[in-house]
């Protein structure tokens, strides 16, 4: 049983309470555009923590599995070709020195409740369903 804040619904202000300290976010999506709209938007945000985006999985899993540090988030495209987000997730809980796991969320362009129920099954902080607007991005980093 997920817990009602799980899905993080901007309008209603629902999202799981996070507290991202100063380490790195990462963000991963095989969409480039996507990315694109991200960056810009945590700019505007004025948040401080570097953001490393990566457009392969599997080039994040090689470098995250090498890292000595955790980030303080992780933004994690569910729906990518070579590696899907579920699988990157299931991964990050094996690597030594992911523990305690850092904050993780599964982001999706569709609201799929089987994607979100996983997303909880496999211990994501939390699903987001990907803005359709830059202010609702913004509005997502100034809340985490």
């Amino acid at each position: 049983m997920r817990e009602r804040d799980f899905y993080i619904n901007l309008d209603l202000n629902i999202f799981p309470k996070i507290q991202v300290g100063d380490a790195p976010i990462f963000a991963v999506d095989d969409d480039i555009d996507q990315l694109f709209i991200l960056e810009k938007s945590y700019e505007m945000s004025g948040r401080n923590n570097p953001l490393l985006c990566y457009d392969c999985p599997s080039t994040f899993l090689r470098e995250f599995r090498k890292s000595k540090f955790l980030p303080s988030l992780i933004l994690l495209d569910i729906n990518m070709p070579e590696i899907s987000g579920f699988d990157i997730l299931k991964e990050i809980r094996y690597i030594d020195h992911c523990h305690p796991l850092p904050w993780i969320i599964m982001v999706s362009s569709s609201e799929d409740m089987g994607d979100i129920d996983v997303s909880s099954e496999l211990l994501a902080t939390g699903f987001f369903s990907k803005p359709s607007n830059i202010d609702d991005y913004i509005k997502f980093f100034n809340i985490i």
